[in-house]
Formats: C-alpha cells, sequence, structure tokens
C-alpha cells in the first residue's frame, strides 16, 4: 500500500499568503482571484488563436474579429470566409456538412499548413445524419 508523507505535498501554484480580516473575506479573495484568471486566460486564448491563424495563414486577425464563447474558453475567427476555432488547446477549420449543408462541423486538429490544406482541399465534413457515405438518397426518392 503506498503512503503519502505530507512533505512530499506541495500545491501546483505558490500564492502570496493573504491575511483576511473577517471569517467572509476569503470568498471576496477566491472569487476576485477567479476573475482575474478568466481575463488572463481569454486573453491569452485571444492572442493564440491570433498567432496560429497567422502562421498559417499570413493573415492578421484584428482583435475585433476574434469571438469569444464557452465561458471564455473558446475562441473563433472567420478569415477571407473560414472560420477557425481555437478550443482545448486545438485549432479546427468549421465547415458546413458537403452532403447537406446543415450545421458546421469541426475538422480534424490543424497543426501545419498541410494539416490546412487537407481540412480545406480533401476532408468532407459530413454530419451525424448524413454518415460518412450518405447523400440523404431517401430524402429525395421513394422506394417501395
Amino acid at each position: 500500500m503506498m503512503s503519502l508523507q505530507m512533505s512530499s505535498v506541495r500545491p501546483a501554484v505558490q500564492q502570496p499568503m493573504v491575511v483576511l480580516d473577517a471569517p467572509s473575506d476569503w470568498r471576496a479573495v477566491v472569487v476576485d482571484t477567479y476573475l482575474r484568471a478568466e481575463q488572463e486566460d481569454t486573453a491569452a486564448l485571444h492572442a493564440v488563436l491570433v498567432r496560429r491563424v497567422a502562421a498559417l495563414t499570413g493573415r492578421v486577425v484584428p482583435p475585433e474579429e476574434v469571438f469569444l464563447g464557452r465561458g471564455g474558453r473558446q475562441a473563433t475567427a472567420a478569415v477571407d470566409g473560414m472560420v477557425f476555432r481555437l478550443q482545448a488547446g486545438e485549432l479546427v477549420v468549421m465547415r458546413p456538412c458537403d452532403s447537406c449543408g446543415v450545421g458546421l462541423i469541426a475538422s480534424p486538429a490543424i497543426t501545419s499548413r498541410a494539416d490546412l490544406g487537407y481540412a480545406l482541399g480533401v476532408w468532407q465534413p459530413r454530419c451525424a445524419r448524413c454518415g460518412p457515405d450518405d447523400d440523404h438518397e431517401e430524402d429525395r426518392t421513394w422506394s417501395w
């Protein structure tokens, strides 16, 4: 059986000690810490999307054209009509289903210009309804 020694356990991030005056002050401190961290994360996400899109396309996305969603954990921008999304550290291209044109489907992760070329030129996004080789044939013709 494995035992932990308290001396080997240490916090992931060292924070300066804050002395609180009242019992409820700690709540305000942790909420403020969260809000600051969220702002920093949002700024970092924004910067990463702009940097990665510029490296892949040579185009700079103006800050006002980056949209943040899902509680600041996702950044989206359009470049020449192509939608790029950064979520959970992965950059993807969002395209409609090739068969029905409904919804937006995320490409495989894009880490290079070759990946981007694949996502734009070869990849055929399909929604769950269409499946990999379905062409909604049953919607256009009836067979008895």
